[in-house]
């Protein structure tokens, strides 16, 4: 039994060029305002962690800790994990179909 690509699978010459690069650029802009909100995020977090902190409650050590986690918001994990999603995006658009 031989098995063949469905037509929608298979590279075709004919492909919107201007719809790849329009999807392209659509998740660009998505990464970027994900990245920007992480990192908002994680500045609300630490300075208001800060003011928690110096108040003496309870709640601002535990808050700390969440800052000082590798997946914390605005952490390196956090932009290495949005820049995969990027990447992988795009090799979904620009792969090569088989």
């Amino acid at each position: 039994m031989r098995l063949v690509p469905h037509p929608d699978r298979v590279e075709n010459p004919n492909t919107n060029m201007g719809g790849k690069v329009f999807t392209s650029i659509f998740c660009l802009f998505v990464g970027f305002f994900f990245y920007s909100t992480n990192q908002i995020g994680a500045g609300v977090l630490v300075s208001y962690t800060t003011q928690l902190v110096e108040l003496g409650a309870e709640s601002g050590n535990r808050l700390q800790a969440i800052i000082d986690s590798p997946g914390g918001p605005g952490s390196a994990m956090q932009t290495a994990f949005n820049i995969f999603i990027i990447i992988f995006q795009l090799a979904l658009v620009w792969g090569k179909k088989s």
